[in-house]
């Protein structure tokens, strides 16, 4: 009898199976992130297909490693951690895909030959066809305790175990978070046209979307390809998570305090790539300040141009009040920057408030990574705050959820710093810390991120 199903269908899902398998190589065998891949393998990212099944692997990656383990009768050896790829890549697929389990099981089986292990398909068939049998149907909701339990499994003991002893109250509902997907948040560009103008863009295009209670904020019901919003092109909007459209307005709050109107304020930016922020500060000093000094530095020259092009896609570059130079700002030297009204330093970090945009965070980050992450940014602040004029004003931020980069470094800071004097700082969501203000993404709207603000004493 002639086997009628589509096989263009499963070699399609084969193609994904095997771009998804070779980028899990890529991130757990040489520890390269989601960042490397899209800038040195875009041909296993180019396809929604292709992303969509790689960051669902990702997320539930641990859980289903677990599965898979223990239908194993030995572990696979080393040299063959690809057909371990394979097989949790086809136990999600069962379990979360949409395409039919024979379908999801025979295009992993095809796989095998592609990825120089033609031996595995016998073990492939058998372990996935034993799997099925055991797989709830992806129509089938899961319930309430085995969310729980995933939520748990999908994340390494040790960060487990942190967000429990950090979070105690709401740790299973943050881990539950980190596994959902997070929602698409855009900025309107406040020297172009007003929120109200660009909503109506987005209404006249069908875009279904919400705005927020930032001023500039809009959430679209369903994330698309930037480059297809409304005026994309033209600079209409950027896109920014809600956590980080926080940033510009309260610097620019503490700055409006401390600062004589009749002075032109001088501005940094001290880890300015991707520029989502520097810009938004921009629109901010351009909408407070009849003239102003807006510098910006980073210490890549590629995330330099990046950010440069972010800029003139807004019209926001070249401007003579805007000074972007590569440089490190925890290895700053005399003559490098003058003296700053107000800094914004959003802080290299962990990530791990974003695991739901970087699932990869969750395999590539460990322990000690928090402590050396922890170091350099009290090194940053140490060396930044020398750049700050006596009642200036310097706002931390990071993307962590972890107390480790946050008040830990804020509270180290201050006691080694007599003229650093902590500010009150309130936002309209998330939670007061000892030290700050952490937001969390156990809200649906924003990722994980904290914020603290200093003020710099007159010692004189």
């Amino acid at each position: 009898m002639t086997d009628q199903r589509p096989q263009s269908g499963e070699r399609a899902i084969s193609e994904l199976q095997i771009s998804t398998c070779r980028c899990l190589a890529q991130i757990l065998e040489k520890r390269r992130n989601l960042d490397w891949l899209r800038l040195n393998r875009p041909e296993w990212l180019a396809l929604p297909g292709q992303r969509e099944l790689l960051y669902g692997v990702l997320r539930h990656y641990l859980s289903q490693r677990h599965r898979v383990s223990g239908l194993l009768a030995k572990p696979l050896r080393s040299k063959d951690s690809i057909i371990m790829y394979l097989l949790i890549v086809g136990a999600y697929q069962l379990r979360y895909g949409k395409a039919p389990a024979y379908a999801i099981i025979d295009s992993c089986v095809n796989a095998c030959a592609p990825l120089s292990r033609p031996w595995a398909k016998g073990l492939v068939n058998g372990l996935l066809r034993r799997l099925d049998t055991e797989t709830p149907r992806p129509e089938d909701a899961p319930t309430q305790e085995e969310l729980s339990l995933l939520a748990s499994q999908d994340h390494p003991a040790w960060m487990s175990n942190l967000i429990q002893a950090t979070y105690p109250t709401c740790a299973e509902a943050l881990m539950m978070a980190n596994n959902e997907r997070a929602p698409m948040t855009l900025r309107a560009n406040a020297t172009s046209q007003t929120r109200d103008q660009y909503v109506a863009r987005l209404s006249e295009a069908g875009i279904l979307h919400r705005t927020m209670e930032q001023d500039s904020a809009i959430v679209l019901t369903s994330p698309q390809p930037a480059a297809s919003l409304p005026d994309w092109r033209e600079g209409a909007c950027a896109v920014q998570d809600l956590s980080a459209q926080f940033a510009a307005p309260k610097l620019m709050e503490f700055l409006r305090e401390s600062q004589n109107p009749e002075v032109a304020p001088v501005v940094l930016d001290a880890c300015a790539a991707p520029g989502g922020k520097l810009f938004h500060l921009y629109e901010a000093l351009c909408a407070s300040f009849a003239t102003f000094q807006l510098f910006a530095i980073d210490n890549v020259p590629q995330r330099i141009e990046d950010l440069t092009s972010v800029g003139e896609r807004l019209g926001h570059l070249p401007d003579d009040r805007v000074d972007i130079r590569c440089l490190d700002a925890s290895r700053l030297e005399d003559g490098d920057l003058p003296t700053f009204d107000a800094i914004l330093l959003d802080a290299p970090c962990s990530g791990s408030g974003t695991m739901r945009r970087n699932p990869d965070i969750r395999l590539l980050l460990t322990p000690e990574r928090l402590v050396e992450h922890s170091a350099l940014q009290l090194k940053l602040l140490q060396q930044l705050w020398q750049r700050l004029r006596s009642g200036g004003t310097l706002l931390y931020c990071t993307c962590s959820m972890f107390e480790e980069e946050n008040d830990q470094v804020i509270q180290a800071f201050s006691q080694e710093t007599s003229e650093a004097q902590p500010l009150s700082l309130q936002l309209s969501r998330g939670q007061a810390t000892a030290a700050g203000w952490q937001l969390l993404p156990t809200d649906s709207m924003t990722d994980g991120f904290y914020y603290a603000a200093l003020r710099k004493a007159d010692t004189a």
